[in-house]
């Protein structure tokens, strides 16, 4: 009995470290275009809804991915509608709902018999499997943002209804249903404005909820010539306007993505980020705190070092508000970036990671919500060509598990980037040194000899920078361990190779200066 005992704890603490491992895992679907644009933590693991696409037939769909807690695929769906498409919403941690039943709701968009697009919700079971599905819409091209869980019985969608083919000539469509899908109520809303452009909704303890979203002031074109705002707008739990608040004003921008999260003290989290249409970049981002009456409170201006926005707000159980999102890493590629906030406006640490095992140096973080262990678990997507042809497409869904504090390694900087190669990985008793920090954290590095290499082998070490010019070398070095002087070097990827005393190459591997 007792070795059973002993079993079972063991068995228990190994799924607990399991849990508890950070990683940067690839998730290769069925189609050649994957983007995860939500996720939801379960008991056993994770549940992704994903955005796919498949090139040869054009055909666009919906995923969702079941994986455990370290990342390994558990069972995926795929809801196509060929040779028409069924796409989830383009907002981040929206279109679906976990019921305490195991039931999964997913919600999206839907073209049928090549006519414009309406509203669906589907229904699934636990497995997967589509149980029905429910569209709503009008006579024009009309698009689901997102749905929530609105009471024990009921969901709230947040919908943009086109009144005319003309360019912009939409406004806020608010639905609730039964879990049947059913329409109890629905209200339609422009907030006196010629565009309102919905992008998030917030239930509140009150059962009120706020919907962010961009207006202009003219019809047509939304451009830095049509001055453009971002407002909230509080609705009761039956859709009927309670107050609305405009939160931000531009005349010369473009104005995009306004997000918002619940604070403790009954005020909300707005963020958004304008584009400069003559540059071509963004702008930096900005976080906007309100009161419950939607009244400004404080501003947080991200600085301006490079192009960056956010996609997606998430508060901890700890009161934390995280926010993911995308960033341009320069060398480094273009990248991930995630962030820590207090809810009185400290920024409390920003990471910005990339995965260069992956030679097209390209991804994006679309959505975060606590892990089960207390750190974070992010999604989005990458550019994974390591299977594949160079150069060939292959958009995977970018699975990311970090610590409570945003890192994949203790005491990480503010960049992290994978940089060894899949079989590296496997195995380090065959390197003749350790490399660390790297990325570098500091003035300087350490290159720490294998104790499995004799300690008097001379070996040559050679580094060179991106165009292959030697930058730094050590010849017939026998020395236990390498200090190398990184202050001198700029910014960027370097390559380190080892060689013995024949020209053989024992080691190869790549050195980050952030």
């Amino acid at each position: 009995m007792k070795r059973i005992l002993l079993i079972a704890l063991f068995l228990k603490w190994v799924a607990i470290l399991a849990a508890q491992s950070t990683y940067s895992k690839s998730i290769d679907l069925e189609g050649d275009a994957n983007n995860g644009f939500s996720i939801k933590v379960v008991d056993d693991g994770y549940i992704l809804l994903a955005g796919s696409a498949d090139i040869s037939s054009s055909a666009e769909y919906t995923s969702i991915v079941h994986t455990n807690f370290v990342g390994e695929v558990i069972w995926q769906k795929h809801y196509k509608n060929e040779p028409w498409r069924i796409v989830p919403p383009p907002i981040s941690n929206a279109g679906i709902v976990l019921m305490e039943n195991d039931s999964i709701y997913i919600s999206g968009n839907i073209e049928k018999n090549g006519n414009p697009f309406d509203v669906f919700l589907m229904k699934s079971d636990a497995d997967g499997d589509s149980v029905w599905v429910r569209t709503y819409g009008g006579a024009f091209d009309d698009s689901n943002l997102k749905v929530i869980y609105h009471t024990d019985s009921t969901l709230l969608f947040l919908n943009s209804l086109r009144l005319s083919n003309s360019v912009n000539d939409f406004i806020i469509w608010l639905m609730e249903t039964d879990l049947e899908g059913n329409v109890l109520w629905e209200k339609t809303f422009d907030g006196g404005y010629a565009v309102t452009s919905p992008r998030d909704i917030l239930l509140l303890e009150s059962g009120d909820f706020l919907v962010s979203y961009t207006t202009c002031e003219f019809s047509g074109l939304c451009n830095p010539d049509n001055p453009q705002s971002v407002a909230i707008t509080r609705f009761d739990k039956y859709g009927e306007e309670i107050w609305t608040k405009e939160v931000a004003y531009f005349e010369d921008s473009y104005i995009a993505s306004p997000v918002v999260e619940v604070l403790d003290n009954g005020g909300a989290l707005v963020s958004f980020y304008r584009m400069n249409f003559e540059e071509g970049w963004e702008y930096p981002p900005i976080l906007i705190w309100i009161d419950s009456l939607g009244n400004v409170v404080n501003q947080y201006d991200f600085s301006p070092d490079t192009e960056r926005y956010i996609r997606d707000l998430h508060k901890t159980s700890s009161g934390t508000i995280i926010g993911v999102g995308y960033a341009d890493m320069l060398e480094l590629g273009l990248g991930g970036w995630v962030f820590a906030m207090s809810q009185e406006g400290e920024l409390l640490w920003s990471r910005d990671i990339n995965d260069l095992r992956y030679s097209e140096k390209w991804g994006r973080f679309n959505a975060v919500q606590e892990s089960e262990n207390g750190g974070l678990i992010i999604t989005g997507f990458i550019i994974d060509t390591i299977d594949n042809v160079p150069s060939s497409f292959n958009q995977n869904i970018w699975l990311v598990k970090l610590d409570s504090t945003g890192c994949l390694e203790p005491d990480c900087g503010e960049v992290q980037v994978i940089s060894s190669s899949i079989e590296s990985e496997k195995t380090t008793e065959s390197k003749p040194f350790r490399i660390y920090p790297n990325p570098v954290s500091g003035k300087n590095c350490l290159l720490e000899r294998n104790p499995a290499f004799a300690s008097n082998q001379k070996l040559d070490i050679e580094i060179t920078d991106s165009l292959g010019r030697i930058i730094w070398q050590k010849r017939a070095t026998s020395d236990p361990a390498v200090q190398l002087e990184t202050s001198q070097f700029k910014h960027g990827i370097y390559l380190v190779r080892i060689e013995d005393s024949e020209g053989r190459i024992l080691q190869t591997e790549k050195l980050v200066i952030p």
